[in-house]
């Protein structure tokens, strides 16, 4: 019960969530009924999804023992399927450009051509991207538009008004077109630079079509993105930067993030090459994308952004701006997944200072719902050991063994490339502690596309070249 799809969405919801979806299955589901009754027994267990009395043979035999295992199961699709429900509901009353949209088009099937033209202006309104910034509001704009011309509302036997909708849908095609080419510009120069990846011709073909000679305040700053990520000049950021941190744009949640991290990426960049003067304004960005909420969902932050920038920190400059991160905002982290983050946190800042033995006592201890955090917490582990222990092949056979069997079992819970990385580090790694040829092993680790931990690895093969060469 507490591996399916319905406890995944459970253990992601903010306590302010789990009072509303009740009342939301009140109306959707109706209290007789048997998903509510589960699922308000597991409200009553909210605070602790790990308790005995969800385990599933519990539920099955104390509130439904008329009905088969796989009965239960269904119940517990259908929970899952109106938690969704209540999601699709609750963000679609927060965006009000979008909801109003929906309403315009409602009325405008039905006939009542008043109220949806009334629906339009408002549509119109809320989606003004000179006072808000948000890749949509021209799609938005044009939908209306083409709603109220292709239909059977009369307004376009007004010949001023069929003009106006038909100019209006034409300059909503080219600011929408010409934003999301620049948006998809900017992503395929960013994966260039990233991923090593070719993507020339895209963007070759994307110039072709050419700008909206009209920018609006989205187009600049989108222009902008594009000139930062290609590198063209340093005194950008400093602009963008400005502009993500003014209260007087209503810049969407989108766009902001974007702008964040492709800021974000600049600066570790620049670090990376050698400008330490960058780390502080790294350092502040990190804080700021947390202070200003921006990467807060009803006032947490996920787990996958705190160990993201605890690593950066970590690699980029000394362990005390990590700390000092994770101290301050280890409180922003769902209370299911703060231990983790505590215990994670510390290993990753103990490895850097090179406190191996601490990394290696917690990670005795240590238990991680993710793969993806298990695994990060394995590479510490073996990492730290090898410092510790050095080249013992028995020691670290079965870690390697089950470290492999863990890969193949959670496939589906990772994505190709962390496989594969991990795959070329269990190989390389192994060869390392076997002493295997090291010209050998560096011929695998240059050949290799993907492979975790790529510069630790590259560094005890050379150090172990090092060590051969000086002792014959």
């Amino acid at each position: 019960m507490k591996n399916s799809k319905l406890f995944r969405y459970l253990d992601i919801l903010h306590s302010s969530e789990w009072r509303g979806i009740l009342q939301f299955f009140k109306g959707t589901i109706g209290e007789n009924n048997d998903p509510y009754k589960l699922f308000n027994h597991i409200y009553a267990f909210r605070k602790k999804l790990s308790h005995e009395k969800l385990e599933i043979a519990y539920v099955n035999e104390t509130m439904f023992p008329h009905l088969p295992r796989k009965s239960l199961q269904n119940i517990m699709s259908v929970l899952a399927k109106e938690i969704e429900e209540y999601w699709i509901v609750k963000d679609l009353n927060q965006d009000r450009g979008r909801k109003e949209l929906l309403r315009l088009e409602a009325l405008n099937k039905r006939g009542l051509y008043h109220e949806s033209d009334k629906s339009f202006d408002k549509v119109i309104s809320l989606t003004d991207n000179n006072k808000n910034l948000d890749l949509w509001n021209e799609y938005f704009r044009l939908k209306a538009n083409f709603e109220l011309y292709f239909s059977n509302n009369p307004i376009k036997s007004n010949p001023k008004k069929a003009q106006e909708l038909i100019k209006n849908g034409m300059g909503c095609i080219k600011s929408f077109t010409s934003n999301l080419f620049l948006y998809y510009q900017s992503e395929l120069y960013n994966r260039q630079l990233l991923n090593y990846e070719n993507w020339e011709t895209d963007i070759d073909l994307i110039e072709t079509f050419g700008l909206n000679s009209n920018l609006d305040q989205l187009s600049k700053l989108l222009l902008d993105l594009k000139v930062l990520i290609k590198g063209d000049y340093k005194n950008h950021p400093k602009s963008l930067l400005t502009l993500l941190s003014d209260k007087s744009l209503d810049m969407s949640e989108l766009v902001k993030l974007t702008s964040f991290h492709h800021v974000r990426r600049y600066f570790i960049m620049q670090v990376r090459r050698g400008d330490k003067e960058k780390i502080e304004e790294l350092a502040s960005l990190i804080q700021w994308s947390i202070d200003s909420g921006m990467l807060l969902y009803n006032n947490e932050l996920h787990i996958h952004y705190f160990i993201g920038d605890l690593n950066v920190l970590c690699a980029l400059s000394d362990t005390d701006q990590a700390r000092f991160y994770k101290e301050k905002n280890l409180k922003y982290l769902n209370l299911n997944d703060r231990d983790e983050g505590e215990l994670l946190g510390e290993m990753i800042i103990n490895f850097v200072e090179g406190n191996y033995d601490i990394v290696l006592r917690k990670h005795s201890v240590s238990t991680f719902k993710a793969a993806s955090r298990r695994l990060q917490a394995t590479g510490l582990f073996l990492r730290s050991s090898y410092e510790l222990k050095g080249k013992d092949v028995y020691y670290f056979d079965s870690y390697l063994r089950n470290t492999s069997d863990f890969l193949n079992r959670n496939t589906k819970y990772l994505s190709k490339k962390q496989v594969d990385s991990w795959k070329n580090f269990i190989k390389i790694f192994g060869g390392l502690i076997k002493q295997t040829n090291h010209q050998e092993l560096l011929k695998k680790l240059t050949e290799a596309k993907d492979v975790i931990h790529r510069k630790w690895l590259l560094n005890k093969i050379k150090e172990e070249q090092l060590s051969a060469a000086s002792s014959t």
